[in-house]
């Protein structure tokens, strides 16, 4: 991991850094990736976050944020690619998000 020391603040206790490049992620079951078939993007879960990965370019290229700021359990993409499913989990009103893939603006993906 690459950080770079961003501090220009005097009389600070509190240090900043970015982030240059991540290496890996965590992931606590086999249920946070998913890679898409059709084109080899892949999706992984954050908390609320689910970050669309390109393998082939290796750099996310788009995130997407949970609206109700609950976090995701699980995602898996449909046979034919053009959607995500998304659901949240331990709550007793979990929802379950689809999104078009069709419909994220051109360029991005």
């Amino acid at each position: 991991m690459n950080l770079e020391n961003n501090n220009n603040m005097k009389n600070s206790d509190t240090t900043f850094y970015t982030l240059n490049k991540i290496v890996g992620f965590g992931s606590f079951n086999n249920f946070s990736i998913s890679v898409n078939n059709q084109n080899g993007l892949s999706c992984y879960i954050t908390g609320p976050i689910i970050t669309f990965y390109d393998l082939k370019k290796d750099k996310s290229i788009y995130y997407f944020r949970n609206m109700n700021n609950r976090a995701f359990n699980c995602l898996t993409f449909s046979d034919n690619g053009n959607y995500l499913a998304c659901g949240e989990g331990y709550c007793t009103r979990s929802e379950i998000l689809i999104i078009d893939i069709n419909k994220i603006p051109k360029g991005i993906l």
